[in-house]
């Protein structure tokens, strides 16, 4: 059963997939975000380590945010660079296949049919690269954490809080991320397929 559902999670580029675990991931950051961080970390051992530690490591998560958003840009220069390949073989088809009144060639249809299963797994992968860039929340150390909150003890589950929240968003851009690189995977091999076609019939 397991093998059925990661075939067919592969075959639909793992949108299903997406969905279900970024519903998951919005309710904790909205669980978060309605959270006392005083009292949710009170008893959280990582509210002892240094304030420098933890600054550190909020600042590493806000890079690795800016790297998977750089992966989603380049997703998109990807799926560009595909759809020229495509309207390629479209003009291919129109300009060489052979049409004899109503009558089209059967393998004209699938090299047709293989360039829209492309072109619909393309667009949901650069829908998604692109919902991964859209602007998120940044939850930072600012000024006014500097003069509200002195106490170390404050500081450190503030920290804490801003930390598990940019968590959760990289989370939810990393999954869009790799739901585009599986939709993109299935455009490619769908335009691998009609490209394999028009080698056959030397269009």
């Amino acid at each position: 059963m397991r093998v059925i559902i990661s075939v067919f999670n592969a075959v639909t580029g793992s949108v299903r997939v997406l969905l279900r675990a970024n519903r998951i991931v919005s309710g904790k950051i909205d669980r978060l975000e309605k959270a006392d961080p005083a009292s949710k970390y009170r008893d959280d051992g990582r509210s002892q380590l240094p304030e420098a530690f933890l600054m550190r490591h909020l600042e590493e998560e806000l890079a690795r945010r800016e790297v998977i958003e750089g992966k989603a840009k380049t997703n998109v220069l990807g799926i560009t660079l595909a759809f020229s390949a495509m309207f390629a073989g479209v003009a291919l088809i129109s300009s060489n296949s052979t049409i004899s009144g109503s009558c089209v060639d059967w393998w004209v249809w699938l090299l047709l049919g293989l360039l829209l299963i492309g072109g619909l797994f393309l667009l949901t992968g650069g829908a998604l690269a692109l919902s991964a860039l859209r602007i998120a929340k940044i939850y930072t150390w600012t000024p006014e954490d500097e003069v509200k909150h002195t106490a170390p003890e404050a500081r450190a589950v503030r920290v804490l809080w801003y930390l598990e929240l940019n968590q959760e968003v990289t989370r939810l851009k990393t999954n869009q991320v790799d739901a585009s690189y599986s939709c993109i995977r299935n455009g490619v091999m769908a335009l691998a397929g009609a490209a394999i076609v028009m080698g056959l019939f030397r269009l």
